[in-house]
């Protein structure tokens, strides 16, 4: 089912669900072999893995950015305190180097946040176009599953017929040659019934 194609409510359900991660999801690992697997989805679940990272990654680098401002910041405040030895030129451009780095890492800050808000989305549908993908070829296998149970269940069915059928017939024909075996049994005795069973092979 192409995205273009995809019905709307379904879209909806989906997305109020919260489905799973699949690449992270060892319910949809058993789905389909790697034999089985095409190259449109191993690109589709690279695709869910690298928005995973940047998220992950995202948020380390935050983290780290907001460690080193403060850091940046203690040194500014430690600057601005005369140090004995030191001059004011000195201290002046120490504190223009920090307050330039603390720009920068606010900058950064600020887009990698920006970036961080649009991550959940686009995993997000990342995620629903593998999930779309890998539905669409389960779906077909589950169509050939399906037709091919109707069919060995349909060939069961003759089977048991046919089989019904012969045990009848064998019940009959036993009854016929143990009836005619018997008369003739009886009305001829041991010895030459051996007799004819030789010469008829039977």
């Amino acid at each position: 089912m192409k995205s273009t194609e995809r019905n709307r409510n379904l879209d909806m359900i989906l997305r109020r669900k919260h489905i799973p991660i699949l690449t992270l999801d060892e319910r949809y690992m058993e789905l389909l072999t790697e034999r089985e697997k095409p190259d449109s989805i191993r690109k589709m679940e690279a695709s869910v893995n690298v928005w995973l990272k940047k998220q992950g990654r995202s948020g380390s680098e935050v983290k780290e950015l907001h460690r080193a401002k403060t850091r940046l910041m203690r040194n500014i405040v430690d600057n601005m305190q005369e140090a004995e030895g030191e001059s004011e030129r000195k201290r002046g451009k120490k504190l223009d180097k920090s307050q330039k780095l603390i720009r920068e890492a606010n900058e950064k800050i600020m887009r990698l946040e920006e970036e961080q808000k649009q991550i959940p989305e686009r995993l997000e549908e990342a995620n629903l176009e593998l999930l779309y993908a890998t539905a669409d070829i389960c779906y077909q296998k589950l169509k050939e599953d399906r037709e091919e149970i109707e069919e060995i269940a349909e060939w069961v069915r003759r089977i048991r017929n046919e089989l019904k059928d012969k045990l009848a017939r064998k019940n009959r024909v036993e009854a016929e040659y143990n009836r005619i075996y018997g008369n003739l049994h009886d009305m001829l005795g041991p010895e030459v019934m051996e007799y004819l069973d030789e010469e008829y092979d039977l």
